[in-house]
């Protein structure tokens, strides 16, 4: 049984790697095309030099080797981020922790394709914040000083005991949902449309669910339509068309738009071909 184990991971890694092989090289073969040249020189003379990256930019490499103290003193293990506590799911070693948290880091990087958030585009004094694929809610809690309130929405019951350790100094303010948040309410998941207590509200959605955004899009038409005061940020990176459709969706309803800086390349999704580098985020805004 060792054997077969120890087999199929050899197996997992080598085609997994393979196939990664394989893309980078079809990446490279694109950049040698006209489009591919002069859309995405810069990245693709990147990942020549440094492999498969998502971020194909030098900020990256300030996160590869950066060490994080990890503390286990509680049931759950926590590391300082700005000086609160944020809490992660346990299971994980030390090493694994840090590198976790440093990608978190550099999503949100100023360089960063997957920034949410700019000095003119950001979670303002009294603003509710809706965070849609919480995780470990980094960015609600870099941004809970302001918030009037927050709603996080995970999906994963995993997730949940962490979330309350990381907020318990917030529990007047922070509601964590343990639902999916799709086009239509049920036992599991709940539409925002459906949730009478952000009407009316200045708000800030964060949307980052792994490729469901156009569920959640159809659930919240009437709150975008009838919001006075609204922002969103959304991930594009997940499916090939995400950035043209999303843009178009949100002009529609009358909202300004601008996409974060650079590309991102996510060589996870299986699907993925050209031109391969795919907008981060979206940000779009309504203010009346």
């Amino acid at each position: 049984m060792t054997f077969i184990k120890n087999f199929r991971i050899w197996f997992y890694y080598f085609r997994r790697d393979f196939w990664r092989y394989l893309l980078l090289k079809k990446i490279i073969q694109f950049g040698k095309t006209e489009f591919g040249k002069s859309q995405f020189e810069n990245e693709i003379e990147y990942i020549k030099t440094n492999g498969l990256v998502i971020f194909p930019y030098d900020f990256e490499k300030k996160y590869k080797h950066n060490l994080i103290e990890v503390n286990r003193n509680l049931e759950f293990p926590f590391v300082d981020f700005f000086g609160k506590e944020l809490f992660f799911q346990s299971g994980k070693t030390d090493q694994q922790l840090s590198h976790y948290f440093n990608s978190l880091l550099a999503e949100q990087d100023l360089d960063s394709p997957h920034l949410y958030c700019t000095e003119n585009f950001k979670v303002e004094i009294n603003d509710t914040i809706i965070d849609l694929g919480v995780a470990e809610a980094n960015f609600s809690l870099m941004n809970i000083d302001l918030a009037k309130r927050v709603y996080l929405f995970e999906s994963n019951i995993k997730w949940i005991e962490p979330l309350q350790y990381t907020f318990e100094p917030y529990q007047n303010k922070v509601h964590i949902i343990n639902k999916f948040v799709s086009a239509k309410s049920s036992g599991t998941s709940i539409a925002l449309d459906d949730i009478d207590e952000i009407k009316n509200e200045s708000l800030f959605i964060k949307i980052d669910v792994d490729g469901e955004e156009r569920q959640v899009l159809n659930g919240m038409i009437d709150l975008l339509k009838e919001s006075k005061r609204i922002k969103v940020a959304i991930c594009t990176y997940h499916k090939d068309n995400d950035a043209k459709e999303f843009k178009f969706f949100f002009e529609e309803l009358g909202f300004i738009t601008e996409f974060s800086s650079g590309y991102m390349l996510f060589y996870h999704d299986k699907k993925i071909r050209k031109p391969y580098f795919r907008k981060g985020v979206l940000r779009a805004w309504k203010i009346e």
